[in-house]
């Protein structure tokens, strides 16, 4: 009667299993169950005000200038050009600007005030000639810096209208 009797469940338990799924496939799926909260949408930050001043830079030649020297006067700059040396030193360099403020004389007494606190001495004095002005300075472990200012535009002219003048500078 046992053998009869656990016959009987494991038919029962089978029958019963048949019909839990026939049950769950007549059912539709269950739908996901709606929150409280909608979904959050992105919400934006504040944007904080930006000042759109145009950043001009005192001294746009500060970066290309020999080592140390800060020029106290307006200028364009036009060129910054790297030369290789025969000799295997540091490349030459040449900077070209022209001077928006002042005079020829003036312009060779600022940069030459600007090169004596960056370190740098009066090799030459300045000369004068037909409004071209030269001085060449030194620094110990740098070397020699050929400075010249003219009252004239280059041979290619002045590009900025407000020029008063060109300076080269070449090390």
């Amino acid at each position: 009667m046992n053998l009869k009797f656990g016959m009987a469940a494991v038919t029962l338990g089978v029958v019963l299993l048949a019909g839990c799924d026939s049950q769950q496939a007549n059912q539709a799926p269950a739908q996901p169950q709606a929150t409280a909260t909608a979904p959050a949408e992105p919400v934006a930050a504040p944007v904080p005000e930006v000042d759109t001043t145009p950043i001009v830079d005192p001294n746009p030649m500060s970066k290309p200038l020999p080592e140390g020297v800060v020029l106290k006067l307006a200028v364009h700059p036009l060129r910054d050009v790297t030369m290789p040396r025969k000799s295997g030193k540091r490349p030459g360099r040449r900077v070209e600007f022209e001077i928006l403020e002042g005079d020829a004389a003036a312009a060779m007494d600022s940069i030459r005030a600007s090169m004596l606190e960056a370190g740098f001495t009066v090799k030459t004095p300045a000369a004068t000639e037909g409004g071209m002005s030269r001085e060449v300075f030194s620094k110990k472990g740098y070397g020699l810096v050929h400075v010249r200012v003219q009252s004239d535009a280059p041979k290619a002219g002045f590009q900025d209208p407000a020029a008063k003048g060109f300076a080269a500078m070449a090390w």
